[in-house]
């Protein structure tokens, strides 16, 4: 299945992932995300990729900054619990929140990063798995 998914932006409470109260919006946005599923229809591999800029803001300063996260990722679903994957790539950004591994971090990753998601109970949690080449933090960019 093919699909287009919109860029909805979102923002995180201080203390959240960042020391700061904090945006992220998505000034350009054009993602293709191919989904595979299983005979019951569940994700079991999926692949997103396309133009996307991610706009950063600390809501106390006013600090900004424009990031292009254009890459390629890769979704592999754990079978049976389509909110448990583990997503690996380039060019992406995701935030670690206070009970993640490791802890109140804003990691764009141009190289290679691999995290592992699970939505246990309604409870995301995220844990890096890889992380290598350049990176940066936008909690200290931002701070």
């Amino acid at each position: 299945m093919v699909t287009h998914p919109g860029s909805v932006p979102f923002e995180y409470a201080a203390g959240d992932v960042c020391a700061f109260p904090a945006r992220a919006e998505f000034p350009v946005s054009d993602l293709t995300l191919r989904t595979w599923n299983d005979a019951e229809g569940r994700p079991r591999y999926a692949v997103e990729s396309g133009a996307l800029v991610l706009r950063a803001t600390n809501l106390r300063t006013g600090k900004s900054v424009d990031r292009d996260v254009s890459g390629t990722a890769v979704m592999r679903y754990a079978p049976g619990r389509p909110g448990t994957f583990v997503m690996s790539g380039y060019g992406w950004a995701t935030g670690f929140h206070g009970g993640d591994r490791p802890a109140h971090r804003w990691i764009v990753a141009q190289d290679h990063m691999s995290v592992f998601f699970t939505d246990e109970g309604g409870r995301n949690t995220r844990r890096l798995l890889a992380l290598g080449g350049r990176y940066e933090d936008l909690c200290r960019t931002l701070a």
